[in-house]
């Protein structure tokens, strides 16, 4: 009994939504974030700020104190991915013995793991380039958007959390640059809910190994989806893929509470984000495709920190 094309079809329509909503944030900086929908081209971040100032109390209303709106222009970039799939090319291999008998060739095989393997592999890909976007990148994969590490480095109130001026983290000095990261982050911060140094995986693996030969594991080591408690205080480092083989460490309030400081913009509900695959008479092929948008913005670049080697 061969495949039913029709199952192909009804995987693809039934499960659209959720295909959709795995590209766009079905990766761990994604899910950590806060994201603003609906943006097409680009759209305004809206911030706002009040001071307080204590008055005496008297029979009378004297206004004093101001409150102040500001905003970030956050762009997001227009992004498909389309692939054409020819069942014919599988006659000659070993994979025909999944192909439905006859010569029609309208379907491939384990249409749902090819499905499900891309979407894992675009979202591997997004996740990059939300950190390290680069519209002046020569890399097809960066150059759609500015990550968050080109944004910040745009900035000139980010404060520097490389106080020695590190040009390499190892094992004997990562420890004290995750301090000196600490260390610089704004009083004003350190109470925050969600107040997270951000690093690669490797640089991640580098600190927890040298807790562990520093025999500073008596703290609560306990490490949750790569993700553990700075020892003695109450903010978390968190190991994300997107910073990996960058050696950027990144201190910021992140959350998706509207507290956050990193937003991620997509348009995510509109008609243009889809994922469909089908059989195209035309081409006599398997057609993939998926269409999206994302970008990367910060709202208060003087509450990051910013760790980058020294030349």
């Amino acid at each position: 009994m061969g495949y039913d094309v029709s199952a192909l079809q009804d995987y693809t329509k039934q499960n659209s939504a959720e295909l959709v909503s795995a590209v766009v944030s079905g990766y761990k900086t994604a899910r950590v974030i806060e994201i603003q929908p609906g943006i097409k081209s680009t759209a305004d971040i809206n911030i706002m700020d009040t001071d307080v100032k204590f008055q005496n109390d008297t029979c009378s209303f004297d206004a004093d104190g101001t409150t102040s709106f500001k905003k970030r222009v956050i762009t997001v970039g227009q992004i498909k991915v389309q692939e054409k799939l020819c069942p014919k090319d599988l006659n000659s291999k070993y994979l025909q013995l999944e192909m439905p008998m006859g010569s029609a060739d309208d379907t491939v095989p384990f249409e749902k793991q090819y499905a499900d393997l891309k979407i894992a592999k675009i979202s591997a890909q997004n996740e990059i380039a939300l950190w390290r976007g680069d519209t002046a990148s020569a890399d097809a994969n960066l150059n759609k958007f500015d990550g968050f590490l080109k944004v910040i480095d745009a900035e000139t109130d980010v404060i520097d959390g490389n106080l020695s001026s590190a040009t390499s983290i190892t094992s004997t000095n990562v420890i004290g640059l995750m301090n000196d990261m600490y260390r610089s982050i704004p009083s004003k911060l350190l109470s925050k809910e969600n107040l997270t140094i951000m690093v690669g995986e490797d640089v991640f693996r580098t600190y927890t190994l040298a807790l562990i030969t520093a025999n500073l594991f008596h703290y609560d080591g306990k490490s949750s989806d790569m993700e553990i408690v700075l020892p003695g205080t109450n903010t978390k480092i968190m190991a994300l893929p997107g910073l990996n083989e960058t050696n950027r460490m990144i201190a910021a309030v992140i959350g998706d509470n509207g507290e956050g400081n990193l937003v991620m913009g997509t348009d995510l509900a509109g008609e243009e984000d889809t994922f469909k695959m089908w059989y195209s008479e035309d081409q006599m092929a398997v057609l993939f495709s998926t269409n999206y948008k994302l970008g990367a913005q910060v709202k208060i670049p003087s509450e990051i920190v910013e760790f980058t080697l020294s030349a």
